[in-house]
């Protein structure tokens, strides 16, 4: 875990991001990377428990009449999901499908799909989002297999989640900006829920700039654009 008073500091030392790196492609099963930015208040003194103790104290044989009512507590969480596909992809898609179990949990899943003309030329192509950077276009032989489990998730979902989880696809000329950018619009407008999420698969095949090999581009951009959620990464077990 990355908490939020040293998510600057450590993100962008080589050597702890070397150690984040190290770790994740070592793993021998999947494993995340959960970079919190104050999820639930746990990193902050949170107002609902000073009152609490402030009225602890002043019961103590003081006068409580000109306290006010304490806050409700809003339990919630939403998560957001962008899709890219690939393993890692996939292994954030199921947690996330995992933890919407919880009624207090809401979900977005949003499957990007490159759109690039003559795509099955080109290897790569630049994103104006990420100043030098590059993704990877998804081979036609690789596409089919994610649409293929993205429908099947979608179709698959039990009954009792279909009023919380929403799926969509969109085709894009510039995914990881789009993606950026929903995820502003979908987290942070509550922001006195219990926190909200991003939930990413690693994906580093998707980078060509090796600076992307620590938590992933997509992850890289959504911490450089100050998206207000905590993030999760996830990598799925490596196939030996």
């Amino acid at each position: 875990m990355v908490s939020k008073n040293t998510i600057e500091h450590k993100l962008r030392s080589d050597a702890y991001s070397t150690f984040i790196a190290e770790a994740l492609n070592t793993a021998k099963c999947t494993t995340a990377v959960f970079v919190n930015r104050s999820f639930s208040g746990s990193l902050e003194q949170s107002p609902l428990a000073l009152n609490r103790r402030l009225v602890a104290k002043l019961g103590r044989g003081a006068h409580t009449e000109h306290m006010t009512e304490l806050p409700s507590i809003d339990r919630s969480h939403h998560i957001f999901m962008p899709f890219f596909g690939g393993a890692d992809a996939r292994a954030a898609l199921q947690l996330a499908l995992q933890l919407a179990e919880n009624p207090d949990i809401t979900v977005t899943v949003v499957h990007y799909q490159m759109r690039v003309e003559e795509a099955s030329d080109a290897d790569t192509v630049a994103i104006k989002g990420v100043p030098d950077g590059k993704i990877r276009v998804s081979t036609s032989c690789d596409k089919p297999s994610d649409d293929d489990f993205f429908v099947t998730m979608q179709h698959s979902l039990p009954d009792a989640l279909r009023t919380r989880v929403t799926f969509r696809s969109i085709i894009s000329y510039d995914p990881v900006q789009d993606a950026v950018g929903d995820a502003q619009n979908e987290v942070g407008r509550n922001a006195g829920n219990g926190g909200h999420l991003v939930m990413l698969g690693r994906n580093v095949e998707l980078a060509e700039e090796q600076a992307s090999r620590c938590l992933g581009l997509v992850a890289d951009v959504m911490l450089e654009r100050d998206v207000k959620a905590s993030i999760v990464v996830v990598q799925a077990r490596k196939e030996y």
